[in-house]
């Protein structure tokens, strides 16, 4: 039964757009719509018959949809389900379709037909829960190494480490055609800072194809999320990336403050969005150093670094560290900002403005740019749309699309309506990525100077409850490389059941990866790194005893790693 009615009446909201998804739905699936919940605003969650999702899905896309956030595979104990996160941008409503998959038959028909972008979410749950997508067109190993053992699946609540009995990397045969090389760039490559490796197949200098193998650093966060309290959790979360850790601790203490029913006090919002914006400039800032030097423009490197410095030493200022600002808790954030503080970000904000001016005016007349990245890695509008990307890699394809501004459900995005603008570039280049970036760090100064005026008194925390009552929320929110988005699913206890994350990176490997047909080989770096990737926060703690012909791996609980830590330290002549 529809519980939104009541839900309605209880905070005083008429939510049409919410209630106009429903009935389309239910218009559509008639008695195959088993569930409908409109939980916050901004929000649908419907449950479907085993095998309506397609018609669900198919009525979404007819009426102009396209966004797919991510899939989620949850393990219910007697079967599975899968969840669709599907952004509708007319409306601004994020639709959460369920659906059931039975246990003794995992299997569940692909959509990467109705959007192509679903295909790596649900190699995804391939590897890592074993639900079969029937039509997949390409359903090898997207995660895992190819010769995983068939019948051990990670994200099921009965798996254990123990049962591993084999894991290495062997690779399926590539067929080329005469003439054509298969070239390996990676894991271990002066270009990437993370390990990742693709094959790629090449005639003379130029790209034929592009097979990515992935995992090289999966860390098993969201199977640790489960054997972690919420507060710990915060900690977990923010450790999935070291440059937007704050944009991952945001969305997951906003889903647990959806789910708890509380909402952070005004300038524990504002405060929260502030290290958010100034988390932004220094990603911004830290990718064109990085961009530059792999097209060799050193100078460049060195300047956009040593203004890194300047935010950094802000962002030190505001929360005590220069990276992971621990500045988010359930119900607000952690620390508040000083009147003092605020005149030396000020100060800041003016110094970067400056210098991110003379950037963009350099980076348009300088030849070490312009004749290796300009109409260099094409993403037209309808590739990026279609494959779902997101963040900057969408805006310099021409496509208005910003969380921030399309979903402003976070921090005080609601109130900073009108007073910064989404960067666009019709470039559909590397250069575009450039200039989308350094436009956008002005942007963020603009929306720092605003809130830092209107930064309200008051608290910064509300009181949240160790044990969240029993629910699902989504949480979405625009980190510097781009959409992010955490799905929990709680039980009532002080652990939640399942977290699902996204992270902007795993949403622009499809779209960034067929892109590279046509290039040539030394453009590959130039263009991967365009997106800003980050492996391991795409990849979401395991260990591995090597030793042994057999590998021996298994986890231990937050208690035994603190005690592990004080033991080497202890070994090493440190005491307590």
């Amino acid at each position: 039964m529809d519980n939104q009615m009541e839900r309605e009446t209880e905070v005083g909201e008429t939510w049409a757009r919410e209630e106009e998804i429903v009935r389309d739905l239910r218009s559509v699936l008639g008695e195959k719509l088993l569930e409908a919940e409109i939980p916050t605003k901004r929000r649908v969650f419907v449950k479907v018959a085993e095998g309506a999702h397609r018609e669900a899905i198919s009525m979404l896309v007819d009426s102009g949809v396209w966004h797919l956030s991510t899939i989620s595979g949850v393990d219910t104990g007697d079967g599975f389900e899968v969840v669709y996160h599907i952004f509708d941008h007319n409306r601004g409503v994020e639709v959460n379709i369920k659906s059931p998959v039975p246990r003794d038959n995992p299997e569940i028909q692909t959509i990467t037909d109705l959007i192509p972008g679903s295909s790596i979410y649900e190699r995804e749950i391939m590897d890592l829960l074993g639900i079969r997508f029937p039509g997949h067109p390409n359903p090898r190993r997207v995660i895992l190494p190819e010769d995983w053992p068939p019948d051990q699946y990670p994200l099921r609540k009965d798996w254990k480490p123990e049962q591993l009995t084999k894991a290495s990397r062997r690779y399926a045969e590539i067929p080329t055609k005469p003439g054509q090389v298969i070239l390996q760039v990676g894991p271990q490559h002066p270009a990437l800072k993370e390990p990742i490796n693709f094959e790629v197949v090449v005639e003379g200098e130029v790209v034929v194809d592009f097979i990515p193998h992935i995992e090289y650093n999966h860390r098993g966060v969201e199977k640790a999320f489960e054997e972690r309290t919420y507060l710990q959790g915060i900690y977990l979360a923010e450790r999935i990336c070291g440059i937007c850790g704050h944009s991952h601790t945001t969305v997951f203490v906003e889903a647990v403050e959806q789910l708890a029913d509380v909402r952070a006090p005004p300038r524990g919002r504002f405060i929260r969005t502030i290290v958010a914006e100034m988390e932004r400039i220094h990603s911004h800032i830290l990718w064109l150093g990085v961009a530059m030097h792999l097209i060799g423009w050193d100078t460049m490197l060195m300047y956009s670094w040593r203004d890194r410095e300047v935010i950094m030493d802000l962002l030190e200022l505001v929360s005590g560290n220069r990276v992971n600002y621990a500045m988010n808790t359930l119900g607000g954030v952690r620390r508040d900002i000083r009147n003092d503080q605020i005149h030396k970000i000020r100060k800041g904000l003016d110094i970067l403005e400056k210098r991110t001016l003379e950037y963009r005016d350099i980076c348009l007349k300088e030849d070490t740019l312009m004749k290796r990245a300009l109409g260099v890695g094409i993403v037209k509008p309808e590739l990026a749309k279609k494959m779902c990307a997101v963040g900057p890699l969408i805006r310099s394809s021409g496509v208005k699309t910003d969380v921030r501004y399309d979903d402003p459900s976070v921090g005080c995005y609601e109130e900073l309506s009108g007073h910064w603008s989404v960067v666009t570039s019709d470039l559909c280049d590397i250069v575009g990525r450039v200039l989308v970036r350094v436009d956008e760090v002005l942007e963020s100064i603009k929306m720092l100077r605003w809130m830092l005026d209107n930064l309200p008194n008051g608290p910064i925390r509300e009181k949240v409850p160790k044990k969240i009552p029993e629910g699902e929320a989504v949480a979405r929110y625009e980190a510097p490389r781009g959409e992010v988005i955490h799905y929990i699913r709680s039980n009532g206890t002080d652990k939640p059941d399942r977290v699902k994350v996204r992270a902007p990176t795993w949403g622009n490997y499809s779209a960034i990866f067929e892109s590279m047909k046509g290039l040539y080989i030394a453009d590959i770096p130039i263009n991967f790194g365009s997106i800003d990737p980050c492996m391991a926060c795409a990849s979401r703690t395991t260990f591995v005893d090597v030793s042994h012909s057999k590998p021996k791996k298994w986890t231990w609980t937050m208690e035994q790693l603190v005690e592990y830590g004080i033991r080497w330290y202890e070994n090493r002549g440190y005491k307590r």
